[in-house]
């Protein structure tokens, strides 16, 4: 299970016996906390051969914006 709520990304889960599915061996919940607002809807997460690969996006408002500065005179 993966949650994100006030900028704090949860990890649960458990692992189970190979020759029975039904008993569990160990549960595990790790936190993180983000340096930055993410976008709840830019999250992506997907596991292959017990590898856990999360994608994260910036929120919109937190992204580094460039602002172009152009030269002008200045009237005295």
């Amino acid at each position: 299970e993966l949650t994100l709520e006030g900028g704090v990304l949860s990890l649960r889960g458990e692992v189970r016996a190979p020759d029975d599915e039904e008993k569990v061996v160990r549960a595990f919940e790790r936190r993180f906390r983000m340096p930055f607002r993410i976008d709840p809807e830019g999250v992506e997460a997907r596991i292959e051969d017990g590898v856990l690969e999360v994608q994260l996006a910036r929120a919109e408002a937190d992204r580094v914006r460039r602002i172009a500065v152009t030269e002008g005179s200045r009237e005295s």
